[in-house]
């Protein structure tokens, strides 16, 4: 149980409300939105799955990614950007950015961003996205030099014999 007690002051050229406002913004400055996790830089491999994570505590600002600066949107479907989506729970506060098929279009910095709501500030984190390229076929080359009389040498190549 909570118990409030209030004592009427009265204040020249002030309003009950403008007290009122006063007091709200005091007893909530306290409770600012803040991050619980923040994204971490990412190195991961074409065709992988990444995923960032963002967990804000008391978030009462719109949430959304940036990739490179550029807006992503406050839903969970990205339009535009098929192979992203945001997933989590709000109610917990929970906006993880997931990329899948990842390709280099995709390595970049991304930002999770909180937006400012009444007395909350805006909040931003970021982590850079490095995509490492895979290169198609593996190739090895070997060489070799051999001199014997009486040897028999096989070769093998993907466990076949040449």
């Amino acid at each position: 149980m909570v118990l409030i007690v209030v004592r009427y002051i009265t204040f020249p050229n002030c309003s009950i409300r403008s007290m009122l406002v006063s007091l709200a913004l005091r007893c909530s400055a306290a409770q600012q939105q803040k991050f619980r996790l923040t994204p971490v830089d990412l190195v991961v491999a074409e065709g992988a799955e990444a995923l960032l994570r963002c967990e804000i505590h008391n978030a009462a600002g719109s949430v959304q990614w940036t990739k490179d600066g550029f807006a992503l949107g406050f839903t969970q479907s990205i339009p535009g950007y098929p192979r992203y989506s945001v997933l989590g729970d709000s109610g917990q506060g929970i906006y993880n950015l997931r990329i899948v098929n990842v390709t280099l279009d995709d390595d970049a910095e991304y930002q999770c961003q909180v937006g400012p709501y009444m007395h909350h500030t805006l909040i931003r984190a970021k982590a850079k996205l490095t995509v490492i390229a895979l290169t198609h076929p593996c190739q090895m080359v070997l060489i070799s030099k051999c001199q014997s009389d009486n040897s028999n040498i096989t070769q093998k190549e993907s466990g076949r014999e040449n």
